[in-house]
């Protein structure tokens, strides 16, 4: 039998005590009507011994792919295998409150054009030096706009007019989606690693409403190994944005389109002078033996090398090659706008 909700848990090399608290706050939801797939991406941890006792509850299943999929293909994959006529993922570090669920699912009740229901959410530091500006930039624009019910449309040239940023419907654990608007607006892209979720909203705020539950619903855990944090170092993100952006402004209306084309200016010059600063930055560094300390993914200390800056721009400058030969004129006006703004 289809359940109401369909719950998906992305794992790749999960902290078993992490992952068993995140499995837990899904058994104590006050709505009952789920099932939870447990996807691993090939970890070469025994993820299924680390869950086992749940598993005597039929409503969860574990799958373990054959080979790495990566993060998007990860997520497609849980999307794939788990019909419901509603969809949540819950990160194997993230947990839920109680009413989690509960909230969410009673907001697409009350409006059937919502496609998005984002729940409010704490932030959970292993180490406080990790408590980087965008967390803060999303709690502040989830406040400005408002809990309740807003416009797609609405809410979509609010975030496009700031450059898709920041990520003001929230990290994946605390979305729920419907599922006949993921299915009108295909799968999460793959190649954008650090954007695929606000890749995802943006499409899906063209075609449905949002609802936002200002209510408390959990925790989304940060850690040194997580990819907002590796991504904000390395610059990954801003890319990642550049390219949602392209794929966006052709399914936009004609209005939105010309909002969609002078934010990609400001972004794209943004993008120049941030790449210049790096290069410039690099070669200051260069003999630098080492950067702060970091927690991996597995929860052990690492020291990332002071060349990560150089290796960033490397691939920051490789993908401006390449779009300075599809926009040059764009790409110009950029330059000497950035050239200018950074003297």
């Amino acid at each position: 039998m289809t359940p109401r909700i369909a719950i998906a848990m992305p794992t790749y090399e999960p902290d078993p005590a992490h992952l068993r608290a995140a499995v837990e706050s899904v058994r104590t939801q006050t709505e009952r009507d789920w099932t939870l797939l447990v996807h691993d991406d090939a970890s070469t941890a025994d993820v299924r011994h680390m869950i086992e006792p749940y598993l005597a509850d039929p409503r969860v299943t574990f799958v373990r792919s054959a080979d790495r999929l990566g993060i998007g293909g990860n997520w497609n994959a849980c999307v794939r295998r788990t019909p419901a006529p509603f969809f949540q993922f819950l990160f194997q570090d993230d947990a839920w409150e109680p009413h989690a669920l509960t909230r969410a699912l009673a907001a697409m009740d009350a409006h059937s054009s919502v496609g998005l229901v984002s729940l409010a959410h704490a932030y959970q530091f292993d180490d406080l030096s990790l408590r980087l500006p965008i967390y803060d930039d999303v709690l502040a624009a989830q406040r400005a706009i408002g809990s309740g019910f807003h416009r797609g449309v609405d809410v979509l040239r609010w975030w496009i007019e700031r450059g898709l940023r920041p990520n003001v419907i929230g990290e994946p654990s605390f979305v729920c989606l419907r599922r006949s608007v993921i299915d009108a607006v295909g799968p999460f892209a793959e190649d954008l690693p650090q954007f695929l979720d606000a890749d995802m909203w943006a499409r899906c705020l063209g075609r449905s409403d949002w609802f936002f539950v200002g209510e408390e619903c959990g925790f989304f855990r940060v850690h040194g190994g997580a990819a907002s944090v590796k991504h904000a170092e390395s610059g990954t993100g801003m890319t990642d944005r550049l390219q949602a952006f392209e794929r966006l402004i052709p399914l936009l209306t004609p209005e939105l389109r010309g909002v969609a084309r002078a934010a990609r200016g400001n972004m794209l010059r943004e993008m120049v002078g941030k790449f210049l600063r790096r290069v410039s930055n690099g070669r200051r560094t260069a003999g630098s033996p080492t950067s702060p300390r970091l927690r991996g993914a597995s929860g052990q200390p690492h020291f990332a090398k002071a060349s990560r800056g150089k290796r960033a721009a490397g691939k920051g400058a490789m993908f401006l090659i390449g779009y300075i030969v599809n926009h040059p004129l764009l790409c110009t006006r950029a330059l000497l706008q950035a050239v200018f703004h950074t003297r």
